[in-house]
């Protein structure tokens, strides 16, 4: 027992022997200071598709179960440039490789060529992040 306490005391004397018996208190800390800021850090899906642009509207194509989504979407991006947008009307559908695809003609606020054919991104259900890692592990 002896030999066991003089071992004990000359560890605690070492300078990386403060840091090894903290060690804990450290994680503990940087676990905290995460769940803080994932409170206010917000996340959102990102669907991105290609659209052409003709007499001041704005086609594209999506799945049926992304139109509602675009509906109740936050912003959208054309070409990377955030634009306005109004759905104008709905489509006609397709169906390719078993999927059901919509088109979506959009009216867009911004200034963009007529016959310009760009990436389409639009961002929908934005929730905060401890809320999307809540849903992951449900």
């Amino acid at each position: 027992m002896k030999y066991f306490k003089i071992n004990y005391d000359k560890l605690k004397n070492l300078a990386f022997s403060k840091i090894i018996i903290s060690f804990p208190f450290i994680i503990v800390f940087c676990i905290i200071v995460i769940l803080i800021i994932s409170c206010f850090v917000t996340v959102s899906h990102k669907y991105s598709t290609y659209g052409i642009y003709q007499n001041g509207i704005l086609t594209i194509q999506v799945e049926r179960t992304l139109s509602d989504k675009l509906k109740n979407s936050d912003n959208m991006t054309f070409n990377g440039k955030e634009v306005g947008y109004q759905i104008d009307s709905y489509g006609e559908y397709e169906i390719i490789d078993n999927n059901i695809w919509q088109k979506i003609y959009l009216t867009i606020d911004g200034n963009v060529y007529d016959n310009e054919v760009g990436l389409v991104e639009f961002y929908y259900h934005k929730q905060k992040f401890i809320a999307f890692i809540y849903e992951l592990f449900k």
